[in-house]
């Protein structure tokens, strides 16, 4: 390996690594709001666009999605048929 490549190798790894963004399960719910009202998107597509723009893989972020944008996506995701709808509990209706 020449001088050229190691310097070449350590710019690309600096590049890398300027990239990686370090986020917390908020911060993730507070850019994906963004866009939400920003592009007057669901957050399912606000997510899908973070990830995108971002050069992401959804399972890559699955820790970083907190209860409350879960809550969120799940209603989403329900309503629009995407997601199987909670089986009621029937001992609560039985009286």
């Amino acid at each position: 390996m020449t001088d050229l490549d190691t310097t070449t190798n350590e710019v690309e790894d600096h590049a890398l690594a300027s990239l990686v963004v370090k986020e917390t399960p908020a911060s993730l719910y507070q850019k994906v709001e963004d866009l939400v009202w920003k592009y007057d998107i669901s957050y399912w597509d606000a997510l899908n666009r973070y990830v995108t723009e971002n050069d992401l893989e959804i399972e890559g972020i699955k820790s970083l999605i907190d209860s409350r944008l879960q809550s969120i996506l799940e209603k989403e995701l329900r309503s629009a048929n995407l997601l199987k709808k909670k089986k009621r509990d029937t001992k609560a209706l039985d009286v």
